[in-house]
């Protein structure tokens, strides 16, 4: 496998997503255990918004592994182990956030 660019727009399409499956979380009645469980779909709901929001997080993982690092995981475990393994990997997030606050360089690849 070759190495490539880190496409901010996937990126930060992730990003924006895992953020609005957190917020679909928080809207639900959180105050009390007692709130919680008055009406069954939400656990059904809480647990759907954070398996949504994990499974964003993996292919964001599985996307920046593959394109800044040539590697092909397969599994959930072998991402997370790829990402906490390569020594690059915060330069690759500083580069993001340089040039996601640039409105002229978010079209461009990492």
């Amino acid at each position: 496998m070759m190495v490539s660019s880190v496409r901010i727009e996937i990126v930060a399409e992730k990003i924006s997503y895992i953020r609005n499956m957190v917020e679909a979380i928080r809207s639900l009645p959180l105050s009390s255990y007692d709130d919680f469980a008055a009406d069954a779909r939400n656990a059904a709901a809480a647990e759907s918004y954070l398996r949504r929001a994990l499974e964003a997080l993996f292919d964001l993982g599985r996307h920046i592994l593959a394109k800044a690092f040539a590697t092909a995981p397969a599994e959930y475990k072998q991402i997370a182990e790829g990402l906490a393994s390569p020594p690059d990997l915060a330069s690759v997030f500083q580069l993001y956030e340089q040039r996601a606050s640039r409105p002229e360089m978010q079209s461009q690849a990492l």
